[in-house]
């Protein structure tokens, strides 16, 4: 394959984001002689920023905040699968007064984000889901500053850079078990992976941090190097969420969002 029909195809994939987030292996493969030698350049992603997003005293600050809060970033479509989360949050009634706040457009696919707005209601979450459609970037830095954990229950997600945002926040992720997310999202260290559709799983996980967000409140330095180096976790977390594992009580857990 010719390099300027890599080029093409890449801006073809690109246009169509939902369906096609990254240059398959073989393509690069196929490309990388043409483009040896050639001058490179790293485009930094927009909107971020040297340094943490908020600092050791915010983060602790907010993990004692009532109530735990909830947020789901990206757009209301079923491989996104913002209903599964809808069921977890669910799942905490009454007992729990999670809130939820759904960050993302509806033009993609209407009739199914109308299908979410609508199991919300069904489900008699309708008072603590909010969905905000589309927000700038000043709102969205907004929630991920309240939030404590950050849910993208995808039914695939090619790389998942809302984690990585809302790591820099200090915010909990839990991750899809499908794609990308799970490089750089460690199940028990740096957060949490679960399966696709798996709502019971996630309602267990929130159950755990809601329980435990008050016992620890990390440092500076706790916090600085879950951020720097995203694959490595100073403390072990029960299992939740994955088929090939056994539930375990939570009575060990320590909440690494405070840290």
């Amino acid at each position: 394959m010719a390099v300027p029909t890599v080029r093409a195809a890449v801006s073809r994939f690109g246009r169509c984001g939902d369906q096609h987030e990254r240059v398959h292996p073989d393509s690069r493969q196929r490309a990388a002689p043409s483009l040896a030698g050639k001058p490179s350049l790293v485009a930094r992603p927009g909107g971020r920023t040297d340094g943490r997003a908020l600092s050791p005293t915010q983060v602790t600050d907010r993990a004692k905040a009532e109530p735990l809060r909830i947020v789901y970033v990206g757009n209301v479509v079923p491989r996104k699968d913002p209903e599964t989360l809808v069921a977890a949050v669910a799942r905490g009634r009454p007992e729990r007064d999670w809130e939820l706040t759904v960050v993302g457009s509806h033009e993609s696919t209407p009739d199914y984000a109308d299908s979410v707005v609508r199991a919300a209601e069904q489900r008699g979450v309708e008072d603590c889901v909010e969905f905000t459609g589309e927000v700038d970037t000043d709102a969205l830095e907004g929630v991920l500053e309240r939030s404590h954990v950050c849910c993208v229950p995808s039914r695939y997600e090619a790389f998942g850079m809302v984690y990585l945002e809302a790591m820099e926040y200090g915010v909990v992720p839990i991750a899809s078990s499908v794609g990308g997310a799970s490089e750089f999202v460690e199940h028990e260290h740096n957060g949490f992976v679960v399966d696709p559709g798996h709502d019971a799983g996630i309602a267990a996980i929130l159950t755990a941090l809601d329980d435990d967000r008050e016992r620890q409140h990390a440092s500076a330095k706790a916090l600085s190097s879950r951020r720097n180096s995203i694959q490595r976790g100073t403390r072990r977390w029960p299992r939740y969420g994955r088929s090939s594992s056994r539930s375990q009580t939570v009575s060990s857990t320590s909440s690494w969002w405070a840290t």
